[in-house]
């Protein structure tokens, strides 16, 4: 399963690669954020992914909360 927030497209843009690299569902964060949707569940080993931008060094609002 693979988060990403992208602002500019350059964060869908990974996160696009890494699906069709590993096949990994794609969750938009901010999506998921609006829609108050904060639960998830994994399949046995499953791995998590997250892709964002950052900002001189700090994470974007949206991801610190």
């Amino acid at each position: 399963m693979i988060f990403y927030f992208s602002a500019t497209g350059n964060s869908l843009y990974i996160s696009k690669k890494l699906h069709e690299d590993q096949g990994k569902e794609l969750i938009n964060i901010a999506h998921a954020f609006n829609n108050n949707r904060f639960c998830y569940e994994l399949e046995k080993d499953e791995k998590v992914g997250f892709v964002f931008l950052v900002f001189f060094l700090l994470l974007c609002l949206i991801i610190m909360f």
